[in-house]
């Protein structure tokens, strides 16, 4: 592997304006030789081994699952590639006029993960103009991907793995979207990863009340032994 040393462990935190306050989600960027063809390998490198898996083969989606593009953006699916991290086919999104982008929405998830190749919009000439390739949760604040070390900024190859995790203050994800500047840039999508069946983190609110109601019920239980023992 030619990928830098523990990649898995190394994430950012990233305060976001969603609706819910104090909203944050924890974005872990892999690099493209995490690649594995052994696919409950490579899960388990990213983190996503039990999580359900849409890979694109076919135009049928994961129930719940859409995707809506912006401006000028041309989606494909399934298209067939070589960078794909699964299978043979990818989600391919071609952004002819720059200023581009793709949204993945889903019902709800702890956690999303998805597979990025072939994007080269840090990168000047061969028809590509330099811009940045920014991600947003719950319509919250951008954050550029290409200031990520584990980011592979290398042509036509598997750039990197996306795990974003959400937190305890906002314990769901509902949309991703990724937003290019580029001009004539085709990126490809693959191995979209949802945690859908983990158990929501409760929020402080939540846990004060569940200590409460807790704690009501002990003192209701002692009181009714000792009415108890005394008759």
């Amino acid at each position: 592997m030619n990928g830098p040393p523990h990649s898995s462990f190394i994430a950012l935190v990233v305060s976001l304006a969603c609706a819910a306050p104090s909203s944050a989600a924890v974005i872990t960027v892999f690099p493209g030789t995490d690649f594995n063809s052994n696919e409950a390998t490579m899960n388990a490198t990213l983190g996503i081994t039990g999580f359900t898996i849409e890979d694109f083969e076919d135009a049928t989606l994961l129930p719940g699952l859409t995707f809506t593009a912006g401006g000028s953006t041309i989606v494909t699916v399934p298209l067939s590639s070589t960078l794909a991290w699964d299978g043979s086919n990818v989600l391919s999104a071609y952004f002819p006029n720059g200023n581009t982008e793709v949204t993945f929405n889903f019902d709800s998830s702890s956690s999303f993960g998805i597979g990025i190749s072939d994007e080269e919009g840090w990168r000047n000439g061969a028809g590509v103009t330099a811009g940045d390739f920014l991600v947003s949760v719950n319509s919250g604040a951008e954050v550029n991907l290409h200031t990520f070390s584990n980011y592979l900024q290398v042509d036509n190859s598997r750039n990197a793995y996306i795990r974003i995790d959400a937190d305890g203050s906002d314990p769901t994800i509902t949309s991703v979207r990724f937003r290019s500047a580029a001009l004539n840039d085709g990126i490809q999508y693959d191995h979209l990863a949802l945690n859908v069946n983990a158990t929501p983190i409760p929020e402080p609110n939540s846990l004060l009340l569940i200590g409460l109601g807790t704690g009501l019920f002990a003192l209701h239980h002692r009181r009714r032994r000792k009415r108890t023992e005394i008759v």
